[in-house]
């Protein structure tokens, strides 16, 4: 720093200088790589479509037309310095070079024989080139600039067969109105335009050469279905009998209907032939004699598969045959048997990939072995009891795995045994029926009686059939026969009568003269119900209801009978009403047993407590005298 004659302050040449050539090396690097590497607009398009061509389409097709790209070139025009090339995602289809140049990715196998390998080997006879088709996204960078290029890879002779279906699939639907007629023209055409050839088993290969096997004419069936929206699937005819066991042909489901596609004949010249039939209810029979069937495949959709009990006029008593594979890659995951079927037969569930549960009846005496080949069910639901399942022939040969689970006394919905109760067995542990079974159906299914709020895991709930009912609950059940008629809920003479779910049952049972009180001012809701007492309620209803009530039973083979006396104090009032129900056929008597456990007599027991099970027996055997 020098000063002047005046004392002042300078800079001196030579700093001067070195300012300036400070100041434009800074210039210079800013614009080089602070604004040329930048660009206001993309360079590059944003989507690419490069093609590339297997051996099988340039065989069919030839070479790929000039006017498709095999390769791109990313452009670095306007950018200055290094720019950085990537793929950043669907590495498998394309690869670019350091240059830019963005090409499909493959890979060059090397055959000697059947065997192929990616690198050369001594004595390889043929080369293949591989194409992975297929969208990838590459990025250009340079500096603080950056693109990202969308390539899709197209195969060439899969851009020939998209556009070859859907001109396909426009001369098939023309003139046509509905979805049978459409699915009979797209099976029809396969048979008019191609021959069949091992070789090909794709919709595309039938498309790119005019031939192809079963495989490759149920394949493009399907494509065309689904085209038209129509619901068509493989049907494997391992579930059929008279196929060969590899061959498969399409099954489509139309307006409730199975309708068969058969294209796949191995003629190998136009036309090769082709067929549509229904398939009723995608089932598979075979006649075991003029009363009885097998049903040996089914080939339908339903995921919740009820067997029906009879078929074509006979009784469905087989499932399976031992020859076909029933359920072979179906669609099922729940199968319901019916109560007619007596064997299961070998290869019954095998290779059933969706099946979890199984239900079955206890008509079914035999299983066949390899019944159970399915690796996937879990739970099997027999109707009988432990005892039954274990007296079936051939049960002790099932391999059934460590992870099934066996439900005895279980149906399903749909099984006319139906209870949604966990605790309402049909069959006892030596397989006898439950004396309860069918009247707590019969109550059940007339809308009588239901379970508790206390669902399982599996839905069920508890009926507790050996608990006693109470009054309340029994003037429920009588108000639910009676249509649950109106009730006016004012002028209530119970103390404890209020907001209950039985006040209104309570209320109208009283006023119509069926019920009275205990004579404390309450009507003894909660109390438990006498046989007595029921026997009197029901006899007041059936007047009520204006039935005759003149049947009447002598009551003098009942052990217990001095009890009920003419003339005798209290229960004498019982003597009308029990005379009456056990003349009606609604209460018989109940066992006495000696020590030995041998039954001694009958007790009509008329103070003892009654059970949920037998109101609903009681009930039954009203509703069959007064129906």
């Amino acid at each position: 720093m020098e000063k002047d004659a005046l004392g002042m302050r300078h800079i001196g040449k030579r700093s001067i200088l070195a300012g300036i050539f400070t100041f434009m090396l800074a210039l210079w690097l800013l614009f080089a790589y602070g604004f040329s590497s930048r660009a206001d607009e993309p360079l590059n398009p944003e989507e690419v479509e490069i093609y590339c061509a297997s051996e099988k389409s340039v065989s069919a097709l030839g070479e790929i037309p000039e006017d498709k790209l095999l390769s791109f070139q990313i452009s670095t025009e306007g950018l200055s310095g290094t720019p950085g090339f990537q793929v950043i995602s669907g590495h498998a289809y394309v690869r670019v070079s350091s240059a830019g140049l963005v090409e499909p990715n493959k890979t060059v196998w090397y055959w000697k024989g059947n065997q192929g390998w990616s690198v050369p080997v001594d004595g390889y006879d043929r080369i293949t080139t591989e194409y992975y088709p297929g969208t990838a996204v590459v990025r250009v960078t340079c500096g603080d600039y950056t693109q990202d290029i969308q390539v899709t890879v197209v195969e060439i002779g899969d851009s020939y067969v998209n556009q070859k279906v859907q001109e396909v699939y426009d001369s098939c639907v023309e003139g046509t109105t509905t979805d049978l007629e459409k699915y009979t023209a797209f099976t029809k055409w396969i048979g008019n335009n191609t021959i069949y050839d091992y070789r090909y088993q794709s919709w595309q290969d039938m498309l790119l050469f005019e031939k192809g096997d079963c495989w490759a004419s149920t394949n493009l069936i399907i494509k065309l279905s689904q085209m038209a929206g129509i619901d068509a699937r493989v049907n494997y005819t391992y579930q059929s009998t008279g196929y060969n066991p590899g061959h498969r042909n399409a099954i489509a489901k139309i307006d409730g209907k199975y309708y068969i596609g058969e294209a796949g004949y191995g003629t190998y010249t136009k036309p090769r032939g082709a067929s549509v039939y229904e398939l009723p209810g995608g089932w598979n029979t075979k006649k075991i004699n003029e009363e009885e069937l097998a049903f040996v495949g089914y080939s339908g959709f339903d995921e919740e598969l009820i067997v029906p009990e009879n078929w074509d006029g006979k009784r469905v008593t087989q499932f399976g045959d031992g020859e076909t594979n029933m359920m072979y890659n179906g669609s099922a995951v729940s199968i319901i048997l019916p109560k007619t079927v007596t064997a299961i037969h070998k290869y019954a569930f095998y290779s059933s990939k969706k099946l979890k549960s199984v239900y079955i009846p206890a008509s079914v005496t035999s299983f066949y072995p390899e019944t159970w080949i399915a690796g996937c069910i879990t739970d099997v639901y027999y109707e009988g009891s432990e005892a039954m399942w274990k007296a079936i022939e051939g049960v002790d040969s099932l391999d059934l795995g460590s992870d099934v689970k066996i439900h005895y006394n279980r149906v399903h919905a749909s099984n006319e045994n139906y209870l949604p109760f966990n605790d309402v067995k049909h069959y006892s542990s030596s397989g006898s029926e439950t004396w309860y079974f069918a009247s707590v159906r019969f109550a059940y299914m007339n809308g009588l009686v239901s379970g508790y709020d206390d669902a399982d895991a599996d839905g069920l709930v508890s009926f507790k059939p050996n608990s006693t009912i109470k009054r309340g609950e029994f003037m429920v059940i009588l108000y639910r026969m009676a249509g649950s008629p109106d009730v006016d809920l004012s002028d209530n003479p119970f103390s404890d009568v209020g907001d209950k779910f039985d006040t209104k049952a309570i209320l109208w049972a009283y006023r119509n003269g069926i019920v009275s009180g205990m004579g404390d001012g309450s009507f003894g809701r909660k109390s438990e119900l006498t046989r007595a007492q029921a026997a009197r309620i029901l006899k007041s209803y059936a007047e009520y209801m204006q039935q005759d009530t003149s049947q009447t039973a002598d009551l003098s083979a009942f052990l217990d009978h001095s009890s009920l006396r003419e003339g005798q104090a209290d229960p004498h009032w019982a003597l009308p009403y029990m005379k009456w129900a056990v003349g009606a056929g609604i209460i018989s008597g109940m066992e006495e047993k000696d020590g030995a456990g041998n039954v001694v007599g009958y007790k009509l027991s008329q103070g003892g407590k009654t059970t949920r099970a037998q109101i609903c027996r009681m009930l039954m055997a009203f509703m069959e005298l007064y129906p």
